[in-house]
């Protein structure tokens, strides 16, 4: 059997949203259109002609919003991050890697080219497991869950060229990212607010276009994370 191509034109985004209680702070309203106006503009970064996506929440329990879905269908809702419980974020992320992970190895003749992983989250993990938890999840369960966490990360990013990116408040992102294998140049803070946030994800989606258009070049470049301006608008 043949290796599935990777397609240059195709752009996967994995996004994983904190739903928290203390993310009851924000307004998910803006959030949401945030965060589905983040998928569907990479639709517009030059030479790409698909881009799909998977949406999860967590707190205490982690859920799928949306599944492998193309970006022109897809709308998240206020209800869809509604803040409620507490921060489990080693084992959803973990979740929502493997989920995507499972779906590309389906693909049997195309996949997509560039796969972005992004993570929102409004502070570090509160609780060690889900409450929906899984046999899987016990590598990542626990005060270090982290560490399983980074070798999972870093295995993606290094075998498979996926880029993860943190979005943290409450919380040096700087910090928490390397720990689960985010690297800092792909690690963003804001301020904890709806104004931060939104900022946040704004600068994010500019940072995933480059990050294609950087990927799907002949010769790639290397790819330098946040510009100095975006770090700053979201702390703003």
């Amino acid at each position: 059997m043949t290796n599935p191509t990777l397609d240059k034109t195709w752009v996967h985004i994995g996004l994983i949203i904190d739903r928290s209680g203390s993310m009851a702070e924000m307004d998910s309203k803006e959030l949401a259109g945030s965060a589905t106006q983040l998928i569907d503009e990479q639709r517009n970064t030059e030479g790409v002609t698909k881009v799909t996506a998977t949406v999860a929440n967590f707190d205490d329990e982690f859920n799928i919003i949306k599944r492998n879905e193309n970006a022109k269908d897809l709308t998240i809702t206020s209800k869809d991050i509604k803040p409620r419980g507490m921060t489990a974020l080693y084992t959803s992320l973990a979740r929502l890697i493997r989920i995507i992970g499972e779906d590309l190895n389906k693909m049997t003749q195309t996949r997509p080219g560039t796969v972005v992983v992004i993570m929102l989250t409004d502070g570090d993990q509160t609780c060690h497991r889900l409450r929906n938890r899984e046999e899987a999840d016990i590598p990542y369960e626990g005060i270090e869950g982290h560490v399983e966490l980074c070798k999972l990360v870093k295995q993606q990013e290094d075998e498979y060229k996926w880029r993860f990116f943190m979005l943290g408040t409450n919380l040096d992102s700087l910090e928490a990212g390397p720990k689960m294998g985010f690297t800092p140049e792909t690690c963003m803070n804001y301020t904890c607010s709806t104004d931060g946030a939104t900022t946040a994800i704004r600068s994010t989606s500019g940072a995933v276009r480059r990050y294609q258009e950087l990927n799907s070049a002949d010769t790639p470049e290397l790819f330098g994370g946040y510009t100095q301006e975006e770090r700053e608008v979201s702390l703003n």
